[in-house]
């Protein structure tokens, strides 16, 4: 296999990336990677001031990118944000969903154990981190089936797997009771 042919193979140079949470340590850096290889970038984030900070990176980098305002737990917010994407891009071809996290209400400490975790912060991780990435491939992945093509590529807390801190997203023998 030649060199050329895996770089055209595998390159993303001119592809349309949008990324959910991209104001993050690591989407953020997926962005500027990702428009330093020639990609049209979409920052979607909740935080619209923090967006525009990273695609002002990506431009002093002459990367092409668009910041946007989007709640990955509203599908309307979802679909208004695709729907400037695709205006100004005129397609989708990689969607990146990073939105996600925890709050302080649904993580223990010595002094705020399992037990006194309300539901309602339980719900509010478990939407952000499993219902805005279902809401966000639904609304995304429309549009590449209309192109019959296109990629999405989930991104998840190791703490998933492996308690790292005292966040319920575990099996209960983990936590600290």
């Amino acid at each position: 296999m030649s060199k050329e042919f895996t770089h055209e193979l595998f390159s993303v140079k001119n592809k349309v990336v949008v990324i959910t949470g991209g104001v993050g340590i690591l989407c953020g850096a997926m962005g500027l990677t990702l428009a330093k290889a020639g990609s049209k970038v979409a920052i979607l984030d909740i935080s619209k001031e923090a967006a525009n900070a990273v695609v002002e990176k990506i431009r002093q980098d002459r990367g092409d990118a668009v910041a946007l305002f989007c709640n990955a737990l509203e599908r309307d917010s979802i679909k208004a944000a695709a729907n400037q994407v695709i205006q100004r891009f005129q397609r989708v071809d990689i969607l990146i969903n990073g939105a996600g996290g925890n709050k302080a209400e649904a993580t223990t400490t010595t002094d705020y154990s399992f037990f006194d975790i309300p539901a309602d912060a339980i719900c509010w991780v478990f939407d952000l981190n499993l219902v805005g990435v279902l809401l966000a491939s639904q609304v995304f992945g429309k549009h590449m089936v209309k192109q019959k093509e296109g990629v999405i590529l989930n991104i998840s807390s190791m703490n998933a797997y492996r308690p790292l801190t005292r966040i319920p997203a575990i099996p209960p023998r983990k936590l600290l009771l």
